[in-house]
């Protein structure tokens, strides 16, 4: 089993910073964590999770893609947060993470690139 931990990256409500650049360590995020049974690994995980989150439901292939879909909608995420100061959204975009089994890759504008913490 893998933990999988998806990292939407908040927006501040006052536009003070937009994750269009890339990831920034210490941006507020909201968190779901997933546990897969995969073999796959790092960027290759990381873009199936893109998929299953960015994907019309219906298009998902079997298995892993709807998976990760469901286990998100179980939790409840919808891209809603209840915040004042900040809007959430639910597809993965520049700026979001997925961290796999402790180590964290961030969307960037093509491909993932691998945090140093």
């Amino acid at each position: 089993m893998k933990e999988v931990v998806i990292g939407w990256t908040l927006s501040p409500k006052d536009r003070s910073y937009s994750n269009f650049f890339g990831y920034e360590p210490g941006r507020k995020q909201h968190e779901e964590t997933l546990y897969l049974d995969t073999l796959l690994e790092g960027e290759a995980l990381a873009e199936i999770c893109f998929v299953a989150l960015n994907k019309d439901p219906e298009m998902l292939a079997a298995g892993l893609e709807q998976e990760i879909h469901g286990a998100v909608s179980a939790a409840g995420y919808n891209g809603y947060v209840d915040d004042d100061d900040y809007y959430g959204h639910y597809s993965l975009s520049t700026g979001d993470t997925v961290t796999i089994d402790g180590v964290r890759y961030a969307c960037g504008s093509w491909g993932w690139d691998r945090v140093k913490e």
